[in-house]
């Protein structure tokens, strides 16, 4: 399989620990563990078995960790873990027994018990996915502190702090009781501890821990090469420190001094063209980092506006659409108002044409009454016949008159939806029908 297929789960050197969860892992990513690296699988929250790069091997059902590996269950995870040996820097400051403030460095030497990992998983129980030397470091910083300034700064002047061959010894003692429950909750063993009060070697090397701790933080993903290459210069200039600090406060013989003094000047040189080649690393991660921000901000910026313009495009159509609306209701209701007006109109015309039917009528009946009466005819029922005979012509003309008239005067109507429209339109207003 392709190299960049290859899963990394260290991508930053400050990274000892990385719990991901098996979906997210990319499908079909193989994984390869170093010598001195372990992974623990957890399915349901509980631990089924602990692959290394000897016996890669989970457990003998579950098989190989290569074919569980990125197979996207949900329900599984994988925590791997850096087992060192590590060197965790703590910053440590106090008042010496004759009244001097002191401030120095204790350095740390763990290992991560691989029969006790499981312990760790109360780490990315609290949220803490990705661990590094510098969260131990946090972990342990007030017992360390608390140690150190009862067991040695407190009990020594200033002189003794800096010259009695002793206080190695008594300050490893002191930490490996203090801390032991703390050790056994992280599944670490305690290999070793050493002091330094050297204040321009310890800042160095504490500037160079807080450097990689806050690539860490960042997210930062540091070139495979970088990231080993890093890791060695620290581990280096910590060697360098526990020498110096075993040639001030070890009774030695010239022979131990001499072959010390010689490892400290090979690290003090390789330190020196190390110093060159780890400002050129941090500052070409930096660049890459700022890189990265830029187009992320510029990716946002991008959707931003984009965003902007599909929300007025979108308002632009609306409105459109909302005026096309507002267009077809204006027609509507003026051909409403016309319909109205006409049926009004033909309504005062037929009001109109019955009162003068009604006055036609009523002078009619009085000339026939009067004719009657002249040619003699008195007898009420013959005048009542003729009464009778004349309502019921003039009623039969008045529906006749009134049909032709709403015939003649009535406008025309949609043949679709039967709606009303006038003569000249082209279109029906409410069913949008041609006409």
């Amino acid at each position: 399989m392709a190299k960049e297929q290859r899963y990394r789960w260290r991508t930053s050197p400050h990274v000892i620990g990385q719990y991901v969860m098996d979906k997210h892992i990319p499908k079909g990513s193989q994984i390869t563990l170093k010598p001195n690296e372990a992974c623990l699988v957890v399915e349901k929250g509980r631990v089924v078995g602990t692959a290394t790069q000897t016996n890669m091997e989970v457990n003998p059902e579950a098989g190989l960790l290569s074919k569980m590996f990125g197979s996207g269950t949900p329900e599984r995870a994988f925590f791997f873990v850096l087992l060192g040996p590590h060197d965790v820097l703590i910053r440590i400051s106090g008042r010496t027994k004759d009244g001097h403030d002191v401030s120095g460095c204790v350095g740390l030497k763990v290992e991560f018990n691989i029969q006790n990992l499981g312990r760790l998983l109360s780490l990315p129980a609290k949220g803490e996915m990705t661990i590094g030397v510098g969260d131990l470091g946090r972990m342990l910083f007030n017992e360390v502190n608390a140690t150190i300034n009862t067991e040695i700064v407190g009990s020594c002047s200033l002189e003794e702090l800096r010259s009695d061959a002793g206080l190695r010894e008594d300050a490893e003692a002191g930490l490996r009781m203090a801390l032991r429950a703390t050790f056994d909750s992280l599944a670490l063993n305690f290999k070793g501890a050493w002091l330094s009060w050297e204040k321009t070697e310890h800042e160095k090397l504490l500037s160079m821990q807080d450097e990689l701790d806050l690539m860490k933080q960042r997210n930062e993903v540091v070139d495979e090469t970088a990231n080993e290459e890093m890791q060695v210069m620290l581990r280096n200039r910590a060697r360098q420190a526990e020498l110096l600090h075993s040639m001030h406060v070890q009774d030695l013989n010239v022979a131990e001094k001499q072959k010390i003094a010689a490892e400290v000047a090979q690290l003090q040189a390789r330190n020196d063209l190390e110093s060159a080649r780890w400002e050129v690393i941090s500052s070409k991660e930096l660049r890459q980092q700022q890189h990265t921000h830029q187009m992320d901000d510029a990716d946002r910026g991008n959707a931003l506006a984009a965003a902007k313009n599909t929300a007025e495009i979108s308002n632009i159509q609306n409105q459109v659409e909302l005026n096309k609306e507002q267009q077809k209701m204006d027609i509507a209701m003026s051909a409403f108002e016309q319909v109205q007006a006409a049926k009004r109109a033909r309504e005062a015309q037929r009001m109109d044409h019955i009162s003068e039917s009604k006055k036609a009528e009523m002078g009619m009946m009085e000339r026939m009454l009067e004719k009657g009466f002249d040619s003699g005819a008195t007898d009420s029922n013959v005048l009542q016949e003729m009464l009778r005979s004349q309502a019921a012509a003039k009623e039969h003309e008045a529906s006749m008159t009134g049909k032709a008239f709403e015939t003649q005067a009535g406008p025309p109507t949609c043949p679709s939806c039967n709606a009303q429209i006038q003569s000249g339109w082209t279109g029906c207003p409410m069913c949008g029908q041609k006409l």
